[in-house]
C-alpha cells in the first residue's frame, strides 16, 4: 500500500509538471485567438455601420419617391458611403459605395426593381462609385496622417518623459506645457501644479558665477530667440530651498514657416 500510494504520488507530481510545462504554450496559442475575436468585431461593426448607412439612406428616401421619381436615385448614397468610410474606414466605405450603386440601380433607376440601366444612368452609376471611392482613399489618408501625428507626438512624449536630463518645455509666450520626470524631481513641482504658468515666475535659477537670478532672463531670451546668450553654468533651487548646480541649455521650436513655437529648456545634473 506504501509503494503504490508514493508511486501515485510521484505520478500525479508529473502530470502536474506537464501540464505546468504545457501551459506557456496554451497562453501563447489563446493570445492570438483574443486578438482574432477581436479583429472580426472590429470587422463586424465597421462593415455593420456601412449596411446600417444604406438601408437608412433607401428607407428615407421612400417618402419622397413621387417627388424626386428616377431623378437624383445617389442623392442620399453619396452621404451615406462619406459617412461609413470616416466612421468605418476605407473598406466600409467602398463597401457602402458599392451597396449604394446596387440600391439605386434596383430601387430607383428604371427599369425598377431590377438590375438593368441605360448607358447614360451607367455613366452616372461609375461617376458615384469613383466620387464615393476617392472621397473614401482621400478620408483614410487623412485618417492615417492624423493617427500618424497622433503616434508621433505620443513617441515624442515618452522620449522626452524617459529623458536622464531636465527637460522643459515652453510655449511661445514662455508658459509651461511640460516637464518630464527628472525636471519634477529636480525642481519639485508637478506639471499640474505648473501648467500654463510662466517659466521666470516657478523656476528659480541663478548664474552659478555672479549668483545672479537668471530665470525671467531665460524666459525672455526664449521668447526673443537669444538662447545662446544665457550662462551654461547653473544653479537651480527647488520648491523645497534644494540646491543643484546644472548645465543650462535651450534650443527654440521652430515650424516650417519659420515662427517660433516655443523653447525646450534643457538642465543636464552632472551629479
Amino acid at each position: 500500500m506504501v509503494c503504490r500510494s508514493h508511486a501515485q504520488r510521484r505520478e500525479a507530481g508529473a502530470h502536474v509538471v506537464r501540464l505546468m510545462a504545457g501551459r506557456p504554450n496554451w497562453i501563447y496559442l489563446t493570445a492570438p485567438a483574443a486578438a482574432t475575436a477581436t479583429g472580426w468585431k472590429r470587422w463586424c461593426v465597421s462593415y455593420g455601420v456601412a449596411v446600417a448607412l444604406i438601408g437608412g439612406a433607401t428607407v428615407l428616401r421612400l417618402p419622397f419617391a413621387q417627388v424626386l421619381g428616377v431623378q437624383s436615385p445617389f442623392l442620399l448614397y453619396y452621404p451615406a458611403a462619406v459617412a461609413a468610410a470616416w466612421f468605418g474606414g476605407i473598406w466600409a466605405g467602398l463597401v457602402a459605395t458599392g451597396l449604394g450603386a446596387a440600391a439605386a440601380d434596383y430601387f430607383w433607376i428604371p427599369p425598377q426593381m431590377a438590375f438593368a440601366m441605360s448607358s447614360s444612368d451607367g455613366l452616372r452609376l461609375a461617376l458615384f462609385a469613383m466620387a464615393s471611392g476617392t472621397a473614401a482613399i482621400l478620408i483614410e489618408c487623412l485618417h492615417r496622417a492624423i493617427r500618424g501625428e497622433r503616434d508621433a507626438k505620443e513617441q515624442l512624449r515618452l522620449a522626452l518623459a524617459g529623458a536622464r536630463d531636465a527637460i522643459v518645455v515652453a510655449d511661445a509666450r514662455g508658459r509651461i506645457v511640460f516637464l518630464n520626470a527628472k525636471a519634477q524631481l529636480l525642481s519639485g513641482w508637478s506639471i499640474e501644479e505648473v501648467a500654463g504658468k510662466a517659466f521666470g515666475g516657478v523656476f528659480f535659477i541663478l548664474d552659478r558665477e555672479s549668483r545672479q537670478p537668471i530665470n525671467n532672463a531665460i524666459q525672455r531670451a526664449a521668447i526673443e530667440g537669444r538662447c545662446r546668450q544665457l550662462p551654461k553654468q547653473v544653479t537651480l533651487v527647488s520648491k523645497a530651498g534644494a540646491v543643484h548646480h546644472l548645465e543650462h541649455k535651450a534650443s527654440r521650436i521652430m515650424a516650417h514657416d519659420g515662427s517660433a513655437l516655443g523653447t525646450v529648456i534643457l538642465l543636464h545634473d552632472h551629479e
